[in-house]
């Protein structure tokens, strides 16, 4: 920060990225305990995304000064940092659990204030809104008063006392600042409030979808908001809208009863996890929820709510994401399974090895729609004794629809604690333990000014066809040593006969767009990029010869 020595007032504010390191060796000096400490263990992926209205804009959730609270279970990141990708610096940091966020967070008595944590961010596809989770649940420490004279533990208490909440962000007239619209009291909830497990963006239309620890997927959707039936406006004219749930589908339970699931490796078996994804158009929405190894994938059409087929035996262990790829869906557990739904068929599996199901959490997906690839990010423990503290690593490799061995493979020194795509470019982005950011991208040859003229071959351009016929080049060109200045004319009535060729519409039958349009249904039509090109075919072919 710099200041003025004449006012004392800040003039420049310089900042890297604040998400959660590893803190260093510590001194004498930290055998105190305190209340901030550095962090030991990161045990929580690191929620962020790109901004789709400028995709060299990265938002990060972020504590208070890379700091975190010893006595919660999880670190705490209450703000949203946004970072500049081009010029590498902080632009703002606000505040998405408490709109008076402050570093002095501590009682009376000393003891720090666990501040709420967010655990899922998505802008909408048009970048006007962001969808947020934040949870918060109070320490047994608090309520200890409460569990004197009661039969109910002190975790059940902090359990019935936990608040999720559903924050839904619109961005302000300036176009950088984002104002809280609305916000949902417990979103998925059945006596208390459930967890969130992921939280989805229609790509096509305003609407996001959520699935929780309660089953139940649920479409939110915006409205104008109202007054005495009158739209309400803001101070700059603008039409206010709030956010409401459209439609709420319930989903299957497990096909074990909890009584049949026992505890494998320490783990409870019962516990429950869940993954939503749109298709590409937004008609179908996939699900997979489910309990541990029991996990089932609901395929539901976004319109009815309907379930139109269910797909068994896709994830090993928890459900940790799923993405949709073309006609392909991508689902990450214990191991990663590449599906194809229209064909219905698996493409291939890969089992991760060495990953146990407590460091699993650290794995992560994402898709570049522009390659057709997608990127798998996980965790290696060769030198953090087994936990996800300072010396744990992780490997990413690049894979193709195709293929399940990786076209791109390595190991990054440091844990990778986000994994996104690369918006507006092919490629993805890594954000890592130390704060630093990788970019991944494919290898591209030299700009064509740069290359040396005789690579360019430019003369050969001029008299050579693809089909190795050279005499149209010469009669257009002038260049046939034979002719004379009386064959030009005829030269060029040839020319122009090609063009007038070349200016005929082409006539298309309807029944041949039929053909390609109604083909399938929705949900199961080919890659909008085939749909192309079997369009450009029939405007490209040949006339029929008459």
């Amino acid at each position: 920060m710099v200041l003025s020595t004449a006012e004392m007032k800040p003039t420049a504010y310089v900042s890297g990225i604040q998400s959660l390191v590893f803190g260093d060796m510590k001194s004498k000096d930290f055998m105190v305990r305190r209340a901030w400490e550095p962090i030991e263990e990161i045990n929580t992926p690191c929620p962020a995304a790109i901004d789709p209205r400028d995709p060299s804009q990265l938002l990060v959730c972020v504590g208070n000064g890379q700091q975190a609270s010893f006595s919660g279970a999880f670190p705490a990141v209450p703000m949203l940092q946004t970072f500049d990708l081009e010029s590498f610096q902080s632009i703002s940091k606000d505040p998405l659990t408490r709109t008076n966020a402050a570093d002095e967070t501590y009682t009376s008595s000393g003891i720090p204030i666990i501040e709420p944590r967010v655990t899922q961010i998505a802008f909408s596809v048009d970048g006007k809104w962001l969808a947020t989770v934040d949870e918060w649940e109070p320490q047994p420490r608090d309520i200890g008063a409460l569990a004197d004279n009661s039969s109910i533990t002190k975790e059940d208490l902090c359990r019935e006392r936990r608040e999720t909440y559903l924050k839904f962000w619109a961005r302000a007239a300036d176009g950088k600042s984002l104002e809280l619209s609305t916000r949902i009291n417990g979103p998925h909830f059945t006596h208390i409030a459930e967890d969130v497990f992921a939280l989805a963006a229609d790509p096509v239309s305003p609407r996001f979808a959520s699935i929780g620890n309660d089953g139940m997927v649920r479409l939110w959707s915006p409205r104008s908001r109202q007054r005495d039936g009158l739209s309400m406006t803001g101070n700059r004219g603008e039409v206010l809208s709030t956010w409401s749930c459209e439609r709420a589908i319930s989903i299957g339970e497990s096909t074990k009863a909890q009584d049949e699931l026992q505890p494998l490796d320490g783990r409870a078996t019962y516990a429950r996890s869940g993954a939503v994804t749109f298709s590409e158009d937004g008609s179908i929405i996939f699900v997979a929820y489910g309990h541990y190894n029991e996990a089932v994938v609901y395929i539901i059409d976004a319109d009815s709510g309907e379930i139109r087929s269910t797909l068994h035996d896709m994830f090993q262990g928890a459900v940790r994401d799923m993405r949709i790829l073309g006609s392909c869906l991508i689902m990450l557990s214990d191991d990663l399974t590449v599906y194809d739904v229209v064909a219905d068929e698996l493409r291939y599996g890969v089992h991760l090895m060495g990953v146990p199901g407590p460091v699993s959490q650290m794995t992560h997906l994402a898709i570049d729609a522009s390659s057709k690839r997608f990127a798998v990010a996980i965790p290696a423990l060769h030198k953090s004794q087994g936990k996800l503290r300072k010396g744990a690593m992780s490997e990413v490799a690049v894979f193709d629809l195709e293929h399940g061995d990786p076209e791109f493979s390595k190991s990054f020194p440091h844990l990778i604690t986000s994994l996104l795509p690369a918006a507006g470019s092919p490629g993805f982005i890594l954000l890592d333990s130390a704060a630093q950011i990788t970019s991944l991208g494919e290898e591209t040859n030299s700009l064509p000014l740069a290359q040396p003229l005789a690579d360019l071959h430019l003369n050969d351009e001029s008299t050579t066809k693809p089909n190795g016929s050279t005499e149209t080049a010469l009669i257009v060109d002038g260049l046939d040593g034979e002719g004379s200045d009386d064959e030009e004319p005829d030269a060029m009535d040839i020319v122009d006969d090609d063009i007038d060729d070349d200016m005929d519409a082409a006539v298309i039958a309807p029944q041949r767009l039929t053909e390609i349009f109604d083909a399938a249904p929705a949900f199961a039509m080919p890659p909008i990029e085939d749909l192309f090109y079997r369009v450009a075919g029939l405007f490209s072919a040949p006339p029929p010869v008459v």
